[in-house]
């Protein structure tokens, strides 16, 4: 062929593959930083995300990237080693953390349609994976009671997180105004949000959380199922939020195998929990085989038809496990060191058919509690140890 006809056969293949819509580029990997010489290259994961191809996946070199960015397209975005060094990190820009979005309206979530300063952002109908990689946000220079400052945000969008460090997402406030207390920090590692108009699925695994304001993991809104299994979760020690927060009509969450420590309070009222499934919460979630410790409450399920099993619960300044609801099974579990009840049915929830037996209570003031208005619950047979009440019926335990 002379070179005419190559360029014709080059064009009509050009187009034949434009015509079905594939990309020239589709599938290929590229690199931010210089460590992979032999791949296209970015400086800056800003410029990778809009210049990779869709679906394609992004190698982060070892090094620091002060920036926010929006991940708009389908990509798999992972750190990797080179030489001896293996710490891709993202971090605040030079001026610290500005507010790129607002959550979602979504009715009577903790979050609801507030400015957030996310480091990632994952654009509605977007399926992501990120790996390998931290994201530390200390020195966000973010004001006192402004801006929420986010890990990773997932808008109607879905992806699996894995093997990331995510640390310091944490602003001090004087939330809701409770004089004489101390500021106390406020920011999400990773929040998970569905306004109902796309799912949000998203898997957060193998992961470690640390000094992160509110929350290490929250789901939040109509459609946003989550699977959270195999993380640690260091909470700032005083805050007002929980470990892990499942709330307001999610559609599924599964909780599993995680270690979460430190949400415990300091003087304010309430609000420091390990695992929490808050109202409307999803039915059927399972949350078995974690280990939650140093809570102002160990696990509190606030919603119907879940089941806690198999978690080891200790050092808890009031209740080991507290439920506000039906059809749950509470059922396995290990709980030493509560300040109130190893197990508490709370009093004003009218609980009614939940399972409570094979639990193993050492240390607490009563084994289970049970509130007066409560009816039709399987209780025992439980193990107690050095408890002052085994079954104690009513609002108060001393």
């Amino acid at each position: 062929m002379n070179r005419k006809q190559n360029l014709r056969l080059l064009v009509m293949a050009a187009t034949f593959l434009a015509l079905q819509g594939l990309s020239l580029w589709a599938g290929t990997t590229v690199a931010v930083g210089t460590c992979k010489p032999t791949l296209p290259h970015f400086a800056t994961l800003t410029a990778a995300v809009v210049g990779a191809p869709a679906g394609g996946t992004i190698q982060v070199c070892p090094g620091t990237y002060a920036e926010q960015f929006t991940i708009a397209q389908n990509l798999t975005i992972i750190g990797i080693s080179s030489g001896n060094s293996g710490l891709p990190v993202i971090v605040p820009p030079a001026g610290g953390l500005v507010q790129n979005i607002t959550s979602y309206s979504v009715t009577s979530g903790f979050l609801n349609n507030v400015p957030l300063a996310a480091q990632i952002i994952v654009s509605p109908g977007v399926t992501a994976t990120i790996s390998d990689i931290a994201l530390d946000a200390n020195n966000n220079n973010l004001p006192n009671c402004g801006l929420i400052p986010v890990g990773i945000y997932f808008a109607d969008s879905s992806g699996t997180l894995n093997h990331l460090s995510i640390r310091n997402q944490s602003a001090p406030c004087s939330f809701y105004g409770f004089a004489g207390l101390l500021p106390y920090p406020q920011g999400d590692g990773v929040f998970v949000q569905s306004d109902g108009s796309l799912p949000a699925v998203v898997t957060v695994e193998n992961s470690s959380f640390y000094n992160d304001g509110w929350m290490a993991v929250h789901a939040d809104g109509t459609d946003a199922n989550v699977t959270i299994k195999g993380n640690t979760a260091v909470g700032p020690g005083t805050t007002y939020g929980n470990g892990i927060l499942v709330e307001w009509g999610a559609g599924s969450a599964a909780i599993s195998s995680n270690a979460e420590t430190n949400a415990a309070t300091n003087g304010q009222p309430v609000g420091f929990w390990g695992i929490l499934l808050q109202d409307n919460c999803p039915g059927g979630t399972v949350i078995n085989n974690n280990v939650v410790s140093n809570n102002q409450i160990g696990i509190v399920v606030d919603c119907n038809s879940n089941i806690i099993t198999a978690n080891r619960i200790f050092d808890s300044q009031g209740d080991g496990i507290q439920v506000c609801g039906s059809g749950n099974t509470i059922q396995g579990n290990i709980i030493n060191a509560s300040g109130g009840a190893g197990v508490n049915l709370i009093q004003g929830c009218s609980d009614q058919n939940n399972l409570v037996s094979a639990n193993t209570i050492n240390g607490a003031c009563a084994g289970v509690q049970v509130g007066t208005d409560a009816s039709s619950n399987t209780i025992g047979p439980d193990q107690a140890f050095n408890v002052v009440s085994e079954l104690l019926s009513g609002n108060s335990c001393n």
